[in-house]
Protein backbone atom coordinates (compact mmCIF):
# COMPACT_ATOMS: atom_id res chain seq x y z
CA UNK A 1 0.00 0.00 0.00
CA UNK A 2 2.80 2.22 0.82
CA UNK A 3 4.68 1.72 -2.49
CA UNK A 4 1.96 2.66 -4.51
CA UNK A 5 0.45 5.50 -2.11
CA UNK A 6 4.03 6.91 -2.39
CA UNK A 7 4.18 6.08 -6.15
CA UNK A 8 1.41 8.13 -7.21
CA UNK A 9 2.05 10.98 -4.70
CA UNK A 10 5.93 11.01 -6.15
CA UNK A 11 4.80 10.95 -9.75
CA UNK A 12 2.42 13.54 -9.04
CA UNK A 13 4.40 16.17 -7.30
CA UNK A 14 7.34 15.52 -9.76
CA UNK A 15 5.38 15.64 -12.34
CA UNK A 16 3.83 19.08 -11.71
CA UNK A 17 6.87 20.48 -10.32
CA UNK A 18 8.71 18.99 -13.66
CA UNK A 19 5.97 20.00 -16.04
CA UNK A 20 5.99 24.13 -14.59
CA UNK A 21 9.92 23.98 -15.05
CA UNK A 22 11.78 23.75 -17.94
CA UNK A 23 14.82 22.14 -18.37
CA UNK A 24 17.09 25.54 -17.96
CA UNK A 25 15.09 26.29 -14.96
CA UNK A 26 15.43 22.86 -13.43
CA UNK A 27 19.53 22.87 -14.01
CA UNK A 28 19.51 26.15 -12.13
CA UNK A 29 17.07 25.41 -9.52
CA UNK A 30 19.72 21.55 -9.12
CA UNK A 31 22.71 24.12 -8.91
CA UNK A 32 21.37 26.58 -6.36
CA UNK A 33 20.05 23.58 -4.31
CA UNK A 34 23.53 21.98 -4.55
CA UNK A 35 25.31 25.35 -4.32
CA UNK A 36 23.55 28.14 -1.91
CA UNK A 37 24.36 31.70 -2.40
CA UNK A 38 25.42 31.61 -5.36
CA UNK A 39 24.69 35.25 -7.60
CA UNK A 40 23.56 35.32 -11.27
CA UNK A 41 26.89 35.75 -12.84
CA UNK A 42 28.31 32.97 -11.12
CA UNK A 43 25.34 30.90 -11.99
CA UNK A 44 25.58 31.99 -15.91
CA UNK A 45 29.89 30.89 -16.26
CA UNK A 46 28.24 27.01 -14.91
CA UNK A 47 25.10 26.76 -16.76
CA UNK A 48 27.01 28.01 -19.57
CA UNK A 49 23.89 30.18 -20.68
CA UNK A 50 23.83 34.12 -20.88
CA UNK A 51 23.82 36.40 -17.86
CA UNK A 52 20.38 37.97 -19.46
CA UNK A 53 18.75 34.50 -20.13
CA UNK A 54 20.04 33.54 -16.39
CA UNK A 55 18.51 36.21 -14.85
CA UNK A 56 15.13 35.56 -16.45
CA UNK A 57 15.61 31.39 -15.36
CA UNK A 58 15.86 33.09 -11.37
CA UNK A 59 13.21 35.68 -11.96
CA UNK A 60 10.53 32.83 -13.26
CA UNK A 61 12.10 30.04 -10.43
CA UNK A 62 11.51 33.54 -7.69
CA UNK A 63 7.84 33.93 -9.20
CA UNK A 64 7.01 30.55 -8.57
CA UNK A 65 8.55 30.35 -4.98
CA UNK A 66 10.82 28.10 -5.70
CA UNK A 67 14.50 30.18 -4.96
CA UNK A 68 14.72 33.47 -2.94
CA UNK A 69 17.32 36.02 -2.74
CA UNK A 70 19.32 36.86 0.37
CA UNK A 71 21.50 39.48 1.02
CA UNK A 72 22.49 42.74 -0.26
CA UNK A 73 22.25 43.22 -4.56
CA UNK A 74 26.14 43.31 -4.79
CA UNK A 75 27.28 40.64 -2.30
CA UNK A 76 23.52 38.22 -2.03
CA UNK A 77 23.03 35.01 -4.10
CA UNK A 78 20.25 32.67 -4.01
CA UNK A 79 18.63 29.83 -2.00
CA UNK A 80 15.98 27.24 -2.30
CA UNK A 81 12.85 28.06 -0.40
CA UNK A 82 12.10 25.00 2.24
CA UNK A 83 9.41 23.93 0.40
CA UNK A 84 11.15 23.47 -2.61
CA UNK A 85 13.46 20.74 -1.00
Amino acid sequence: VNGTVNGTVNGTVNGTVNGTVNENEQNVLNLIRKEEGLNAIEISKRIFKSLRMTKRYLKSLNDKELIEFRGAPKTGGYFPKTNSL
